[in-house]
């Protein structure tokens, strides 16, 4: 167990508590940047995949973890993300755009729910937000407009700076750079003077 020695209130909301930290959180990126070198492309194609889960979970964290609130709908708004992805990668937008529209549109869902169920918590809070994600799987499902009648959606690769993001490694690095950048938020956010106002 180790103690630190405060001297200042502004220690209260540091990044990281130990120094040492900084340490082990750099010995992790590395080990993470080096990782698609050293591994086989399936594990790799994985661990992206693992890496998009994380992404979700963390704003379930934050809600479950540290409101006390159930959400049994989290998995609608990233099929709205991702189908606002699909979509927007098919119209021939470029790909750091279509992050962007993405992560608005399934926050501008997040909220227009949110607002309504303000004054719900417990079970009823979890049954509406279930019952959001079997109208939002319905829709997505039987509505052509939103699979352009496809059973499945022909997205074509994303490119950055004009490199197609075609391979698992690709995606492996993009979702590693989403996912350090929605920790790094959460962190910011639960670290933020007015968090316990």
């Amino acid at each position: 167990m180790r103690y630190v020695f405060k001297t200042s209130h502004d220690q209260d909301i540091d990044l990281l508590r130990h120094r040492s930290d900084w340490g082990w959180y750099a010995a992790l990126i590395a080990i993470l940047l080096a990782l698609p070198s050293l591994i086989p492309s399936y594990y790799v194609g994985e661990l992206a995949f693992v890496f998009v889960l994380a992404i979700a979970s963390v704003g379930l964290m934050l809600l479950t973890g540290f409101t006390g609130l159930v959400s049994l709908g989290h998995g609608a708004f990233l099929l709205i993300g991702a189908y606002v992805e699909a979509h927007a990668l098919r119209a021939g937008i470029p790909f750091p755009v279509t992050l962007a529209l993405a992560a608005l549109a399934a926050g501008l869902v997040g909220i227009t729910l949110g607002l309504p169920a303000l004054r719900l918590t417990g079970l009823y809070l979890a049954i509406a937000t279930l019952a959001f994600s079997a109208i939002v799987e319905h829709l997505f499902a039987h509505w052509k407009f939103l699979s352009a009648g496809e059973t499945f959606l022909n997205v074509p690769n994303p490119r950055i700076a004009g490199v197609r993001l075609g391979s698992g490694t690709g995606y492996y690095y993009v979702a590693l750079a989403v996912l350090a950048g929605t920790v790094f938020l959460c962190l910011n956010l639960l670290r933020s003077r007015d968090r316990g106002r």
